[in-house]
């Protein structure tokens, strides 16, 4: 059975991490054995997804429940989402699929620059829901 694979956002996501982490810390000579730049790009990729989901669940649960989400429920919904990108990257051999695609560097800078991109919104995302919770649930 031939199973097809599609590239989806965010492979390009993981894809443009583990671009601009092996042009510019790795490309210094750095040992690669052990932890290398797929290893650090799933991480980044995955540490932001959390993020997101986590903000997410936070944001709609003050806003149309009232109620605040507890610490442990954000490092629980932190380890779903790496076992998943675990099996789904690792296991299943996907972050080698995605990096033996043949890019040009016109693509690249594009999935670097969508990386990028990425985590800044994340971070603005997840500050703007930290001052919302904080004004909401210091009003009630």
């Amino acid at each position: 059975m031939i199973i097809k694979r599609r590239f989806n956002p965010l492979d390009a996501l993981f894809l443009g991490w583990y671009h601009i982490l092996d042009r510019t810390i790795y490309s210094f000579g750095t040992d690669r054995e052990g932890v290398g730049p797929r290893e650090h790009s799933f991480f980044i990729t995955f540490l932001f997804h959390g993020i997101n989901v986590y903000s997410i669940l936070r944001f709609v649960a003050v806003k149309y429940f009232e109620i605040n989400v507890p610490l442990y429920l954000s490092l629980t919904l932190a380890i779903i989402v790496f076992i998943l990108g675990y099996f789904t990257y690792f296991k299943k051999s996907r972050a080698n699929w995605i990096l033996s695609i043949n890019s040009n560097n016109g693509i690249i800078l594009f999935y670097a620059i969508v990386s990028l991109a990425y985590v800044i919104a994340s971070a603005y995302f997840m500050l703007q829901v930290g001052d919302y919770v904080r004004l909401k649930m210091n009003t009630n």
